[in-house]
């Protein structure tokens, strides 16, 4: 994420607690949904995440919590 300045995890945070809306997390991040929109696919591209897999989800918003607790460390 360091490569795209931090923002894969912003987005993909913002994405989440938007309830996976695109619209809502564009707001949110005040970008473009287009932008939101490339952002999402960059990170499925390189994660292989399934937006649609709930366990999966849950497995990422975990990880997300437990990567922004080793930041801090």
């Amino acid at each position: 994420d360091k490569e795209h300045d931090g923002e894969l995890i912003e987005t993909l945070q913002a994405y989440l607690d938007c309830d996976k809306s695109a619209n809502k997390a564009a707001e949110k991040l005040y970008v473009n949904y287009r932008t939101l929109s490339g952002r999402l696919k960059i990170i499925r591209d390189i994660s292989g995440i399934d937006f649609k897999n709930s366990a999966e989800m849950l497995a990422v918003r975990n990880g997300i919590v437990l990567f922004k607790m080793a930041e801090t460390l």
